[in-house]
């Protein structure tokens, strides 16, 4: 007999959301930005101490400057349950590390956004 990790009907669900999620992004005039924009996605950094190494979703350049995106797929009705989240997931101090890398390693100061994907099904921005 076969032994099965996930459900079909899971995966399936996961697919549909996944696409639901990108589709709110492609739409979303971030999109435009970000296709016209320098990019590095899975961008490494190492930095001293114990949470030095890691991976940033997103590091930018367009005419404004450098930007770090952090996308969150954290399901939340609004703008203050984002906030909730962030403080819960210390994704402030998260995204601070990330800019804290590129100003060490690059000798630029990025401007840090968490991309939440999925504010009341839609994609919301919060400028850090």
């Amino acid at each position: 007999s076969r032994i099965r990790f996930t459900d079909p009907k899971e995966i399936h669900a996961a697919i549909q959301e996944s696409r639901r999620l990108l589709e709110c992004l492609r739409t979303h005039p971030l999109f435009a930005e970000l296709d016209s924009a320098e990019r590095h996605h899975e961008a490494p950094y190492d930095l001293p101490g114990p949470y030095g190494r890691g991976i940033m979703d997103l590091l930018y350049r367009t005419p404004n400057g450098w930007f770090i995106i952090d996308f969150k797929t954290d399901e939340v009705r609004s703008e203050s349950e984002a906030q909730s989240a962030i403080s819960r997931g210390q994704y402030d101090l998260q995204v601070a590390r990330y800019a804290e890398a590129v100003a060490t390693q690059l000798g630029v100061q990025a401007k840090t956004r968490l991309v939440f994907l999925n504010v009341n099904n839609r994609l919301e921005i919060i400028n850090l």
